[in-house]
Parts: structure tokens; sequence; C-alpha cells
């Protein structure tokens, strides 16, 4: 556990933190959690969440990479009537300096359910596709990285120079709206909305 991360503090459950609503326990097995994201895009937005600090997915051990994959499956099969468009997406920081728009330097997916006739087709305007494939390719790359998984299909593009929280920035310019920063509002609304749309989630 890394001191002063807060991610870290919410699964150790460090002073408390999940008497908040926000930090409430969706899900648990041996290596990940899953949590509310804080200013959700849309109720049902989540963080797959490692127990162990790592700065990013690709730099996990390779059997925690493939249970996070196999959650994911999961996650899409039992769900897929109640978020028909969901999307994984991950910035992964290499460093303090190199962050690659990450804002916690902890290793999480976002589970982003989109709306039906939603895409992501012009990220292609902000970061460059990569031929990674997995993410064991990607500790070669050593560089910060853009994760984004839609129907199964691994995507992985360069992200060292892109602004922070950029997935939910395009999301959002997409539909004309501005409140896409969760640090300026955290939505607790759709935080509970998002609780009783995971509570049969196991």
């Amino acid at each position: 556990m890394e001191s002063e991360c807060v991610l870290c503090d919410i699964v150790k459950d460090i002073s408390r933190r999940r008497k908040q609503i926000e930090n409430t326990i969706l899900y648990e097995d041996n290596n990940f959690v899953i949590i509310p994201a804080l200013g959700p895009l849309y109720s049902g937005h989540v963080l797959i969440v490692s127990k162990q600090h790592y700065k990013n997915i690709a730099q996990m051990p390779l059997y925690a990479i493939n249970e996070c994959l196999s959650l994911m499956n999961s996650i899409t099969n039992q769900l897929k009537e109640t978020f028909p468009n969901m999307i994984f997406s991950e910035h992964g920081a290499c460093s303090e300096e190199e962050r690659g728009g990450c804002c916690i330097i902890h290793a999480h997916l976002q589970c982003i359910p989109l709306e039906n006739n939603e895409s992501l087709n012009n990220i292609d305007l902000f970061v460059e596709k990569t031929s990674i494939s997995n993410f064991s390719e990607v500790i070669t790359y050593n560089k910060p990285y853009l994760y984004i998984n839609k129907h199964g299909t691994h995507n992985f593009y360069i992200s060292e120079q892109v602004p922070s929280q950029l997935i939910r920035k395009i999301i959002y310019a997409n539909n004309g709206r501005t409140d896409w920063d969760w640090k300026e509002d955290k939505k607790p609304n759709m935080i509970h909305e998002t609780i009783e749309l995971w509570k049969n989630f196991k």
C-alpha cells in the first residue's frame, strides 16, 4: 500500500472511508474491488480497482491481469441488458511525471455505460493508436498509454501528451455537456442510482 493513495485507503478502509457512500464496495474478489465512480458520467459508471498498489493495469502480474479481463467479461455478460453499450478504459500512468492523463496513479479501470447511440470514434483526433494488442506488450512500450475496450476489442493509444479526464471530455463534448469533471461535481444522486443498478452483480 502506498502512503497518501486515496484508492489504497478505500481498499484497506483507512480512516473508515467506506462509510462514505461513494466508497461503497459493490463487488470484491481476491485482487479487485468495484466502487462507484465519483462524478459518474452516467448512472452505472464504476471503477474496477486493484487491491494492490500498481501504477497501471499493465504493471500487474499476469495472473492479476487475466483476473481483471475475466471480471470485465463477467460484467459484460451479467449486465448486458442493463448496460448494452459498456466500455472499459484506463489512463495508464508510468510515474508522477508521466501521468498520461491519469488523475490517480493506482491501477483502476473505468466502466462507463454509454448511451446506445454513443461511440468514441473520434478518439483518433486526440491520441495515436498503437499496434499493441494486449497488456503484456505495454510493459515493453514503457510509456503512458490510453486503453479502451468496447465489445471485447482491446485498443491501446499513445498518451504522453493528453489532458486529464480525456475520455470524460470527449463523451460529454459529443453530447454538448460540460459537467465532465468529477472533482467539481461528484453527482451524489447518480452514485446512489449506480449502487442500486449494481446490487445484483456477483
